[in-house]
């Protein structure tokens, strides 16, 4: 079988070969340049199932805006089919009471596959995708219901209420840049060697975020981007209030337990992205993150170790981060 799109070397517009790279840099920086240029040229694991090359070129050349993001598309896919069958198990074999294994056995399996299984993927896969559009404009109205659906649907069962997640990382959290008081996620004012520290952080992000979020766009006079935070909202708490009426342990299941889960897990990444901060300069890009390189979970992340390049520059392609960082070392 011909190789597919996830198949060729990523193209990143390099000037130089790896090696030229190698021998162009500074002696003490050659090392963070080998390991960087595993990530650029490592085998990405960030999705599960796989099409033909045929329909692969199809999907890259009709459906996307760029070709590189098909492991997204293949991650999203995946989630959708996940829940869409996990949900119906439960509505089938699940009682309306707690009291019985079935529960216990739906909830394991279910956090298994959604948690362990998609968990990071997902989150990752929506991160990039909410910063750089999927889907081509070609597609018209439809690119729009497909660009949102990952957020405004699928966000839910990973404890991110609908229209959040756009509003408080690419709106909030990259424009006041982990700046308190206007970026409530922002870390800065807490003992971030501290479990007591990130559990004040936790509680505080958990009990003020969504009412904080509309707040902080009608403040910044995005007043269309506040309704329809507002509007989410309510469109969430009546889904839910709807659904633990009709099947509760279903409610409690899918949503339920993901609500407190979802947060923590975020913010616990938040904060350990966020930790080490020089308060010389906290408002510094190069100071207020971190870089993690070739650390195995990049190859499931899009990336993620390289946070303080995503900090520079939030609409860089993942797959050009470590690049970037090659090319930056010196800042």
């Amino acid at each position: 079988m011909s190789a597919g799109p996830l198949d060729q070397p990523v193209k990143c517009r390099a000037e130089l070969s790896d090696e030229e790279l190698l021998k162009s840099c500074k002696p003490h920086h050659r090392h963070a340049v080998a390991l960087a240029l595993q990530d650029l040229h490592g085998v990405r694991k960030e999705s599960i199932i796989r099409l033909s090359p045929s329909y692969e070129d199809f999907i890259c050349s009709k459906l996307l805006c760029d070709a590189r993001d098909l492991s997204i598309l293949y991650v999203f896919a995946e989630v959708t089919l996940w829940l869409c069958f996990s949900i119906t198990m439960q509505v089938i074999y699940l009682p309306k009471t707690f009291y019985s294994s079935r529960v216990a056995a739906g909830l394991i399996l279910h956090f298994i596959g959604t948690w362990i299984g998609f968990g990071e993927r997902f989150i990752l896969a929506m991160h990039y995708a909410s910063h750089r559009s999927l889907f081509s404009a070609r597609l018209g109205i439809a690119a729009k219901v497909l660009n949102n659906f990952p957020q405004l649907v699928l966000s839910n069962f990973f404890g991110m209420p609908c229209g959040a997640y756009h509003l408080h990382h690419c709106i909030m959290h990259h424009q006041a840049n982990n700046f308190f008081p206007y970026d409530l996620s922002a870390t800065t004012p807490y003992q971030r060697d501290s479990p007591l520290g990130f559990l004040h952080y936790l509680t505080n992000f958990m009990l003020h975020t969504i009412l904080y979020l509309p707040f902080y766009a009608a403040k910044k006079r995005r007043f269309a981007v506040a309704l329809g935070s507002v509007c989410c909202t309510l469109v969430y708490l009546t889904v839910c209030q709807t659904l633990f009426s009709a099947h509760p342990v279903v409610f409690f299941v899918s949503l339920g337990l993901s609500s407190a889960m979802g947060p923590a897990l975020l913010m616990f990444g938040n904060f350990g992205q966020h930790m080490f901060i020089d308060k010389a300069k906290p408002d510094s890009n190069y100071s207020l993150t971190i870089n993690l390189i070739a650390a195995p979970f990049n190859m499931t992340t899009f990336n993620d170790g390289y946070h303080i390049v995503h900090h520079l520059n939030s609409v860089l392609h993942w797959s050009e981060m470590p690049l970037h960082f090659i090319r930056n070392l010196d800042r």
